[in-house]
């Protein structure tokens, strides 16, 4: 298990495997008082706003990288790269 409760399965590859005998279920809270999730298009939105401005920006990718796996990595370099570009075109 880890200090913040992200942790995931080791079919996936996640960093911070969970402890044996524990399940992932759909209860508790987000990390940063459930704030940071993907669960409906008004946080995930949230999310890649956060991104692309580069404000702490990288505590939300160890957080996908400890439940899920390191190859998110992609995701978060070309959105922190590409995503203000196409912002400012906006």
């Amino acid at each position: 298990g880890t200090d913040d409760g992200v942790c995931g399965l080791d079919e996936g590859g996640a960093f911070a495997t969970c402890d044996q005998g524990t399940y992932c279920l759909l209860i508790g809270k987000n990390p940063q008082h459930d704030f940071t999730s993907f669960d409906n298009i008004a946080s995930a939105m949230l999310i890649i706003f956060q991104v692309m401005i580069q404000e702490d920006w990288t505590t939300l990718m160890y957080f996908i990288w400890d439940a899920y796996t390191i190859w998110t990595w992609p995701y978060f370099i070309l959105l922190n790269g590409l995503g203000p570009m196409f912002a400012i075109q906006l």
